[in-house]
C-alpha cells in the first residue's frame, strides 16, 4: 500500500492541470471566504485554494464543493469543529455566523504515466528504465524506512526504562539552539522565510503558540534523549 501510494505521490509531483468547469475528486480550485454575522454583515474576507488532500483530510469539504461549478456561491454554517483550520477567521473579537463561499478557478490535475520517456525526463538523474525499476527503488526505499522506524521505536523504549533511573539537566541556552535549528529547518521545508511567516499570518496566534510550543517540547525531548544515550554509552 505504501509503494503505491509512493508512486501516486511521485506522479502527482509530475502532474498536468487543465481548466474545468466544476469540481471533481482530482480537482485544485479557488475559493473566495466572506465571512457574515448574525445581521449578514460582512466581519472578514479570504481567499483559499483547495485539493485532493483538502478533500480526503476533511469530509464535509466533499459534501460541500463536488460538482459545484465556477462562480457558484455556496452558504457555510461557519462551525470550527468541522471546517478546515484554513477557512476558519482566527481572530477572536470577530463573530462570524454563515461564510459565503464562492468557487473561482478550476484546475483538473491528470498523472502521467511513467513511460520509459517519462522516467528519463522525471528523473534524469536516476537510472530506471521502466516503472517496474522505479518500484524496486521505491520498495527498498520504503523497507529501509520501516527498518529505522522500528530501530527508532526499540531504542525508544529502552529510553523510557532507563529515564526512570536518570535525572538530566538542559541548558536553556542549548534548547534554544536546538529550537533555532528546528525552525530553520521548517523554513528551508517551506521554501524560506518570508513563506513561514505567510503561513504563521494563515494559521493565527494561537495555532503559532502551540507550534512554538510543539517544537520546544521535542527539541527539549529530543535533547534528553541524547544525553541520556550519552550517559549510557560512558
Amino acid at each position: 500500500e505504501e509503494i503505491e501510494e509512493t508512486i501516486t505521490n511521485l506522479k502527482r509531483q509530475y502532474a498536468s492541470y487543465t481548466k474545468a468547469d466544476s469540481v471533481g475528486e482530482n480537482s485544485v480550485f479557488k475559493i473566495a471566504l466572506s465571512f457574515v454575522d448574525k445581521t449578514g454583515n460582512e466581519v472578514h474576507t479570504g481567499k483559499l485554494y483547495l485539493g485532493k488532500e483538502d478533500l480526503e483530510e476533511f469530509p464535509l469539504l466533499k459534501t460541500l464543493f463536488i460538482g459545484k461549478k465556477v462562480d457558484e456561491v455556496i452558504a457555510v454554517d461557519y462551525d470550527e469543529k468541522t471546517l478546515p483550520p484554513t477557512m476558519h477567521v482566527n481572530k477572536e473579537w470577530i463573530k462570524a455566523d454563515k461564510i459565503n463561499v464562492t468557487v473561482g478557478d478550476i484546475q483538473d490535475m491528470e498523472l502521467p504515466e511513467f513511460t520509459a520517456e517519462n522516467l528519463k525526463k522525471f528523473f534524469w538523474n536516476e537510472e530506471v528504465k521502466n516503472e517496474a525499476e522505479l518500484r524496486e527503488k521505491v520498495k527498498l526505499l520504503v523497507s529501509n524506512q520501516k527498518e529505522e522506524q522500528v530501530l527508532m521505536q526499540t531504542i525508544d523504549t529502552y529510553l523510557q526504562e532507563v529515564m526512570k533511573s536518570f535525572t538530566i539537566t538542559i541548558p536553556k541556552t542549548l534548547t534554544d539552539e536546538e529550537v533555532k535549528t528546528r525552525m530553520k529547518s521548517l523554513q528551508e521545508r517551506m521554501w524560506g522565510e518570508e513563506w513561514v511567516k505567510k503561513y504563521f499570518e494563515q494559521i493565527g496566534e494561537d495555532e503559532v503558540k502551540k507550534l512554538y510550543t510543539s517544537i520546544s517540547t521535542a527539541a527539549h525531548q529530543s535533547l534528553e534523549k541524547f544525553l541520556i544515550l550519552k550517559e549510557v554509552i560512558e
